[in-house]
């Protein structure tokens, strides 16, 4: 049996990624394999290899990978905001808690995690209607994050429908100080 070496590990999770950044795939795979080696329970390379599988668009292999990153890691708060992710691209109106809850655990977990209101806020406002919810989530991105553009566009979107037309207004004006200054 292998023994542990966390430190090896780590350098081939790290070599990794620079063949990511890249676009090596296979390189990427490759290191990541030999990382696994060294250090099984390395909840970011099966958190990294999930996103790899999201991003080809294999949200079940995603969702399980991100499941083995939490069963190493459960304050993995970026997994389960991943896993939330992948779960929204497939599942049934019925599932949408749990998206949700993978989003909120992630936010418990790490509370500056912007992605995770954000993600969180779309599924409020695109899928269950829960637009209070999403405005509650997208005025927690601005005040973390105050030149988000997304967040300023889809609550000036929920103001617009709510027939709250000068805070819709305000918002846009905002998103477009932001815009201005890319």
């Amino acid at each position: 049996m292998q023994e542990i070496d966390i430190e090896q590990g780590q350098l081939w999770y790290d070599k990794g990624i620079e063949h990511l950044k890249s676009g090596n795939l296979s390189g990427v795979m490759e290191c990541f394999r030999n990382a696994l080696y060294f250090y099984p329970n390395f909840a970011e390379v099966h958190n990294t290899i999930g996103l790899i599988q999201f991003q080809i668009e294999k949200y079940e292999n995603a969702i399980q990978l991100f499941d083995n990153a939490l069963a190493i890691n459960p304050n993995f708060a970026e997994a389960y905001n991943n896993r939330g992710l992948a779960r929204s691209k497939i599942c049934h109106k019925s599932e949408f808690p749990k998206v949700i809850e993978d989003y909120t655990k992630a936010i418990a977990l790490n509370p500056k995690l912007v992605q995770a209101y954000l993600n969180r806020a779309d599924i409020y406002k695109n899928l269950t209607g829960d637009n209070p919810a999403a405005i509650l989530d997208y005025n927690q991105v601005i005040s973390l994050e105050p030149n988000c553009l997304s967040a300023y566009i889809n609550r000036a979107n929920i103001y617009f429908l709510s027939e709250e037309l000068e805070k819709s207004l305000f918002d846009l004006e905002k998103a477009l100080q932001h815009f201005r200054l890319l």
